[in-house]
């Protein structure tokens, strides 16, 4: 990959403040879901708050396997790799924002939020009418 490319997957993860997340129902179906862009500091490792009681959680501790998708007009870029279910104080309390007590009323240690971590393993990036797959090392710092 060139350093040309990173940089534009790079500038295309960092300018979303949304991306589409896949998992794995029960019966081998995808399914997807628009979460909010957590900003990455690695471009290997993104995350995601949810709700513990959210189907997308149940799906993922069943089966970890996920996919992050990154699209602005043309230009896409998919991640392939595993999600993590995280509910210790102190991650949830790294993503935590004022505000977010819409969404988990009890607060920071509210027992229905939790995080998502997910690691990719692989991508590949979509733009004018070419793809080029690409391992996750050729991107992540």
């Amino acid at each position: 990959m060139t350093d040309r490319l990173q940089e534009r997957i790079r500038r295309l993860i960092d300018s979303l403040a949304t991306v589409e997340v896949g998992s794995v129902d029960a019966n081998g179906y995808p399914n997807i879901k628009r979460m909010f862009n957590i900003p990455t500091e690695d471009y290997r490792t993104y995350y995601f708050s949810t709700n513990v009681s959210s189907m997308r959680r149940a799906q993922f501790a069943a089966n970890p396997k996920a996919c992050v998708y990154f699209t602005k007009r043309w230009d896409g870029v998919q991640l392939l790799g595993e999600m993590d279910i995280l509910t210790d104080h102190e991650t949830k309390a790294r993503f935590w924002h004022p505000g977010d007590e819409k969404y988990y009323p009890a607060g920071l240690d509210d027992p229905d939020y939790c995080i998502f971590r997910f690691t990719a393993r692989s991508g590949r990036h979509y733009h004018a009418l070419a793809s080029q797959s690409f391992d996750i090392s050729e991107l992540a710092r």
